[in-house]
């Protein structure tokens, strides 16, 4: 494992260097191939951070977390930098923005928005950018804004692009006509291609059969150039027809099945052969599931009752109940800890549950919510933990300790508060390593916020 040396050599350099101006403050990656000297990462903003870190070996991965948990307490959220989207002629994005996601390496992103042509007829796009870092770029902004700063000038109001990245679409094929999006969630199909899959609804929610859509996302696993032979395949694109409303879905990347909540149950969907298994949940409407990592466990929400663990392999019946979780629309296992699920609640309780007593160890506190299926995220190292609340604020935790560490008012005024931002986080934007923020999607507008000090 590689290790971070923090020795008396180090810390005598940075007593040299503590009090020095930096022209920039861009972060400099640890590498795990090597010890990287203090004095390389270290800027005034961080020393207070440095004192309790005692001598000796640090882990890489520690301190780094230690960083982007202090920079994330200290997020301005009145001053973000905003990107608009350019519409195409007669349309408008009127209605919202359905799903939000970004690779592992932050070289992609992908959406889903709802798209108003005229006024007529809506559809459904979805949407994979790639995502560019212009260092140079990157480094005048950020000394704009200090110079700004500095001589008390009025910051931009469309904000300063520290984190130095752009947009450019890859592909945009993935669309649906008149038809709305109940759930999307990331399908990683194999280790060359993500799907996304799409629970879609037509006409009124509650009378009107539903659809389930597997279809590829371009470039989020590797290169577009690298998957054109094979993003095609018949594989990746698959639809299954269902015969009553859906309400929430759910893939299993190891064993290549598809869960979908319905009104009174779940219906299992193998890919490769199309079969279908029923899962019983006491006749309850099925509003959020995930799969345990391994496959075997399938956690599903239930309106007005607990959340639900049924074990796929014990003749598929409910074998655990997480009891004070009613009405769960957000249910989450933990990759990196697999003794923990996070659930969000229609009372807005989001909690920290113990699978080993099924009590919750950790609760998260300030967010509200009364109804709503609320968009929430946690990052891909399963370190943070986002949440929008009713009213549209964004909030931020830490996974760890359940500390609130950011509040982000709604963008908008109350009377057009209808619709909620998504959001996403990521520590390398653009694949640049260190480059972190917290991207939020309303209305025509991304709205980035970085980590920078």
């Amino acid at each position: 494992m590689a290790y971070l040396a923090i020795t008396e050599e180090h810390a005598a350099k940075f007593c040299l260097i503590k009090n020095a101006s930096f022209t920039t403050r861009c972060p400099q990656p640890l590498l795990p191939d090597r010890k990287v000297e203090l004095a390389t990462i270290c800027t005034p903003g961080y020393h207070q951070l440095f004192k309790r870190i005692p001598f000796g070996e640090v882990q890489n991965e520690i301190l780094s977390y230690s960083l982007s948990k202090s920079r994330l307490n200290r997020l301005n959220p009145s001053l973000p930098w905003m990107y608009q989207r350019i519409p195409q002629p007669n349309n408008d994005i009127t209605t919202g923005w359905e799903y939000l996601d970004i690779s592992p390496n932050g070289k992609c992103i992908a959406t889903c928005s709802t798209i108003n042509y005229k006024n007529r007829h809506t559809s459904t796009i979805v949407e994979s950018s790639h995502v560019y870092f212009d260092e140079k770029f990157s480094i005048e902004e950020k000394n704009r804004r200090l110079k700004d700063k500095h001589t008390n000038k009025d910051a931009d109001p469309s904000g300063y692009n520290v984190l130095g990245i752009d947009f450019q679409s890859l592909d945009n094929s993935n669309s649906h006509f008149d038809a709305r999006v109940v759930e999307m969630v990331r399908a990683p199909f194999d280790t060359d291609v993500t799907c996304v899959l799409s629970v879609l609804a037509h006409g009124h929610y509650c009378k009107k059969p539903s659809t389930v859509n597997l279809k590829p996302l371009i470039g989020f696993s590797r290169p577009a150039e690298e998957t054109d032979n094979q993003i095609g395949f018949e594989l990746y694109s698959r639809s299954w027809k269902m015969n009553e409303p859906s309400w929430s879905g759910a893939f299993d990347s190891r064993n290549l099945r598809i869960a979908v909540g319905q009104d009174t149950g779940s219906k299992l969907i193998d890919v490769m052969s199309s079969k279908q298994i029923p899962l019983p949940s006491n006749n309850k409407t099925v509003i959020s599931q995930a799969f345990y990592h391994d496959g075997n466990l399938l956690f599903f929400g239930r309106q007005d009752d607990d959340v639900g663990i049924i074990d796929l392999r014990a003749h598929k019946k409910i074998a655990s109940v997480l009891n004070g979780s009613k009405s769960a629309g957000f249910v989450a296992p933990l990759k990196s800890d697999p003794n923990h699920v996070i659930t969000e609640t229609f009372s807005g309780a989001i909690n920290k549950w113990d699978l080993r007593s099924l009590k919750p160890s950790i609760v998260f506190g300030g967010h509200r919510n009364h109804h709503n299926k609320v968009p929430c995220h946690i990052d891909s190292k399963e370190r943070f933990l986002f949440a929008v609340d009713d009213s549209g604020a964004t909030r931020g935790w830490a996974l760890d300790d359940g500390k609130l560490l950011c509040t982000i008012p709604r963008l908008d005024s109350p009377q057009k508060c209808s619709f909620f931002p998504r959001m996403v986080y990521s520590d390398n934007w653009g694949g640049e390593h260190g480059n972190s923020g917290l991207l939020l999607a309303l209305n025509k507008h991304y709205y980035l916020y970085d980590l920078f000090p």
